[in-house]
């Protein structure tokens, strides 16, 4: 039963759409981007709200296209204020 859960979670795509409109709906969370990196043709970028402590990775193909990869709370930095 757990490993039924487990892949149906796995399967299920995560929340996609044109870069602007993930933005913006970031932008609810007043969340500003912290770090970004390439990785081969992706684009991927943390967001977060250092005040609230919720954080948004977002992945960005060349098409122009976001998706949401991972999402949660309690946002913590170590020794190093990041570049705004």
């Amino acid at each position: 039963m757990m490993m039924a859960a487990f892949i149906l979670a796995q399967a299920t795509a995560p929340p996609c759409g044109p870069t602007q409109e993930i933005y913006d709906s970031l932008a609810k969370y007043h969340e500003e981007r912290i770090y970004a990196g390439l990785n081969g043709q992706s684009f991927f970028e943390t967001w977060a709200n250092q005040s609230t402590g919720t954080w948004t990775i977002l992945r960005t193909t060349p098409d122009g296209t976001s998706c949401i990869m991972a999402a949660g709370d309690n946002f913590l930095t170590f020794g190093r204020k990041p570049n705004t």
